[in-house]
């Protein structure tokens, strides 16, 4: 297998950073960067950051997802009505956030929908439908946002 499946297959278990996917395939961290620059510019991988001057983690792009941006419990009201407005104009949706608390949401409907729920399973937050009893609340969102970012806290 060449090299840039592999890096696709060890991003798709969790998100990494260069010395990390260096280190489980064996491979030298200029390999592995030149890889990680090409994936990025072909679409099929991000990178983000913890906070200023942290090590670059590098997960698997995603299309289609709607970027909430990095939020914390202070935000996450705000990151609420951002999902309750993208799920007045779609009937579900599915709200991610990562190690790094970046939040983004899938619209159910769009092709690529299963696969942010496989791709992200790891980093879900709760799919939302807006039909039917018990639709959800910007509270109830917010609540879930606060609950998946204490995880968050308590596995660091």
């Amino acid at each position: 297998m060449t090299l840039n499946p592999r890096i696709v297959a060890s991003l798709a278990a969790a998100p990494k950073s260069a010395d990390a996917l260096a280190r489980e395939l064996a491979v030298a961290d200029g390999v592995i960067v030149r890889q990680l620059r090409r994936l990025m510019a072909d679409g099929q991988v991000t990178r983000s950051y913890a906070k200023r001057g942290a090590e670059a983690i590098y997960a698997l792009a995603t299309k289609n997802m709607v970027s909430l941006g990095r939020i914390s419990a202070l935000t996450s009201s705000q990151a609420a009505r951002q999902v309750m407005a993208v799920l007045q104009r779609r009937e579900t949706v599915a709200v991610f956030i990562g190690p790094h608390r970046d939040a983004a949401v899938a619209i159910g409907g769009d092709p690529e929908f299963d696969t942010s729920l496989e791709r992200h399973r790891h980093s879900l937050v709760g799919m939302y439908c807006i039909s039917g009893r018990g639709a959800p609340t910007v509270s109830r969102i917010a609540d879930d946002m606060r609950a998946r970012l204490a995880e968050l806290r308590q596995a660091a």
